[in-house]
């Protein structure tokens, strides 16, 4: 069940599923302005945009440009802005969100409803309905954030080379309610500072219908809300990788504004390298080559129908961070893409026979063997670490069990790895986390 952080939280019985991905646009691929296209100032009236509309389509009618190899492409964006700029509904929505126009409108429209049960007496018998009732959303026209449902949030996740600050409440929660003018005073001050082209905030209402996918493949430290979200998503994916803030509803604005910012620039600071599907192995075994020092490899490769791959990335990333300079070198490989050429990559080397689980290979450049070591066998339970950073099932087993390779590693050539592991016990100990096998 989905739960809030406080009893005043209004219960939300969702079902965890990873979120589809559905068509990725790139923030930077912005439309052209549809004022542009007809060239008429944004204060125009509708008489006189219908005027100006005929003029231009003659203007720019394929057969009054033979030679232009665009016009067709032109006239249709001329016909598109004109039907939205017509519609005062749809100009409303457009003056205000541009390109987002058309999700933001459907959101309003559609999307901020849910339901609720009421019960009522007759005579000696209880009856039950469930009503559809508006859901309140506190971020409606505040532009220091893009607010995100399910329905849309894979158009704008993707692509986005900086870090997403991906905030879910419930308007109904008291904690949430804290927090709410806290996000928006984040935005702000994140729009006027350094950071504005490095940082975009989306707010996820779950109580509208259909946000419980959203949080879906983030591990067992995403089941409660209010929660803050920091993603690092690359072109490809719904997600590269990501943390889970560690949320204190009773702080200060400076101090929430503070942790933020250090979280942001942890997690730039920190992310692994992500390397190349179609060539990784090979430069791995270049890149190994050209220093002095034979650092040993560790690659996570991840797979296009993985569920559990998303979440172990930061499993993954905490681990090499806590190994710097120890001799170690991580990488990071997706096999959920496409070749320059569009030919995918899941023809290409490791990503050919990798489906539903991660993989991890290893390289040893003193010997140069490439050893792989599935993942798909490997269970637990709970450990202390889990706990901070609220690590399920899978991302725990996949912790422990690259902490045992590092650990054995270390200490021995890299020619045989476990083909298994069975942590028990571990969520009984106060100190480090059990090493058992």
């Amino acid at each position: 069940s989905f739960s809030c952080r406080s009893a005043a939280c209004w219960p939300l019985p969702f079902v965890m599923r990873r979120l589809a991905t559905l068509l990725l646009v790139s923030l930077a691929a912005a439309a052209e302005d549809y004022y542009k296209i007809l060239d008429v100032p944004r204060d125009i009236d509708e008489s006189e945009l219908k005027s100006r509309f005929r003029r231009r389509s003659l203007q720019l009618h394929p057969d009054k440009n033979p030679n232009d190899p665009n016009a067709q492409d032109k006239f249709r964006q001329l016909q598109i802005a004109y039907e939205v700029l017509k519609d005062s509904k749809k100009r409303k929505y457009y003056n205000y969100y541009g390109d987002l126009w058309e999700d933001m409108m459907t959101y309003k429209q559609e999307k901020l409803k849910t339901y609720q049960r009421q019960q009522w007496m007759e005579g000696n018998m209880m009856y039950y309905r469930d009503v559809e009732v508006d859901v309140e959303e506190p971020f409606w026209k505040d532009k220091s954030v893009r607010i995100m449902h399910q329905s849309f949030a894979a158009k704008y996740l993707p692509g986005y080379h900086g870090v997403w600050i991906l905030f879910a409440y419930n308007p109904n929660c008291g904690p949430c309610k804290q927090m709410i003018p806290k996000v928006k005073a984040l935005g702000k001050y994140i729009q006027g500072s350094k950071y504005k082209d490095r940082v975009l905030i989306g707010t996820v209402n779950m109580e509208s219908q259909g946000n419980h996918e959203m949080l879906s493949g983030f591990g067992k430290a995403a089941e409660s809300i209010p929660q803050i979200i920091f993603l690092t998503p690359n072109q490809n994916r719904q997600f590269s990788d990501f943390e889970i803030f560690d949320m204190n509803t009773g702080e200060s604005q400076q101090s929430f504004q503070d942790r933020v910012i250090q979280n942001i620039e942890h997690l730039e600071k920190t992310g692994l390298k992500l390397l190349n599907a179609a060539t990784w192995s090979k430069d791995v075994m270049t890149e190994a080559a050209g220093v002095e020092r034979k650092d040993k490899w560790l690659i996570f490769v991840s797979g296009p129908k993985c569920n559990s791959c998303s979440k172990q990335i930061p499993v993954f990333r905490r681990l090499a961070e806590k190994n710097a300079g120890s001799g170690l070198q991580f990488r990071l490989v997706d096999c959920e893409g496409e070749h320059p050429d569009g030919t995918t990559y899941l023809h290409s080397g490791a990503c050919e026979t990798i489906r539903s689980f991660p993989t991890l290979f290893s390289y040893d450049p003193a010997k140069k063997v490439m050893s792989t070591m599935p993942l798909y066998r490997i269970y637990g339970e709970s450990s202390r670490e889990a706990k901070k950073y609220g690590y399920d099932q899978q991302q725990l087993s996949f912790q422990v069990y690259l902490k045992t390779l590092v650990s054995e590693r270390k200490k021995q050539a890299w020619s045989t790895s476990p083909r298994s592991l069975d942590v028990a016990g571990v969520g009984q100990l106060d100190g480090e986390d059990a090493p058992g096998a």
